[in-house]
């Protein structure tokens, strides 16, 4: 496996960036990541009933965020975005709120996701011959680690690189799709 030195960065710890930043420690557990946020709490809204009504405590429905990515080995940074410029792959941090340990910019990579694509030979089956040889041809930028491949027909899905499938004698036409991933939780599909 390719290893990574530069850390994903996700900005923004709500729903959307701590199921971002979970999964994609779950997939790759050694994967740097780290979050950015001017908030220091998840506040979970729907909740704060219970909190005034003394059915739940504060804690319980606003975790500190430090708490939350520490658990995860996930780094998390307080601070306050300002600006994002892609074409030169700049973060921008400012402190002027002095809710943050840092103020400056930070260089990022934009990671590619992988391309799937495949070929099937024969491309046109008949009755007497039902078995393709289904070639992953995906190309990344990192190393592809699933491959997950259905075959039209309610067979069950197959997670090898370059199947054989053999048909029934039905006739009919089959949309093949393959979705692949690669090693630092970028996936594409193609049918």
């Amino acid at each position: 496996m390719k290893s990574i030195k530069k850390p994903i960065v996700i900005v923004g710890a709500g729903f959307g960036g701590l199921t971002v930043a979970s999964n994609l420690k779950r997939l790759n557990p050694t994967l740097p990541i780290l979050v950015v946020d001017s908030e220091a709490k998840f506040i979970f809204k729907p909740l704060m009933y219970e909190v005034l009504s003394e059915e739940l405590s504060m804690w319980e429905t606003a975790p500190e965020f430090l708490n939350i990515f520490a658990n995860l080995g996930i780094t998390f940074l307080r601070n306050s975005l300002t600006k994002i410029r892609f074409d030169e792959k700049i973060l921008e941090f400012s402190d002027d709120l002095n809710i943050g340990t840092i103020a400056g910019s930070a260089v990022i990579t934009v990671l590619e996701s992988p391309i799937a694509d495949f070929n099937a030979y024969p491309d046109t089956l008949t009755i007497l011959n039902t078995t393709v040889s289904l070639t992953d041809k995906s190309t990344t930028d990192e190393n592809l680690i699933s491959w997950e491949w259905d075959f039209g027909d309610n067979t069950a899905l197959d997670n090898s690189q370059n199947p054989y499938h053999t048909y029934s004698t039905t006739t009919g036409l089959y949309d093949v799709s393959l979705i692949v991933a690669n090693d630092i939780g970028c996936s594409d599909t193609i049918s």
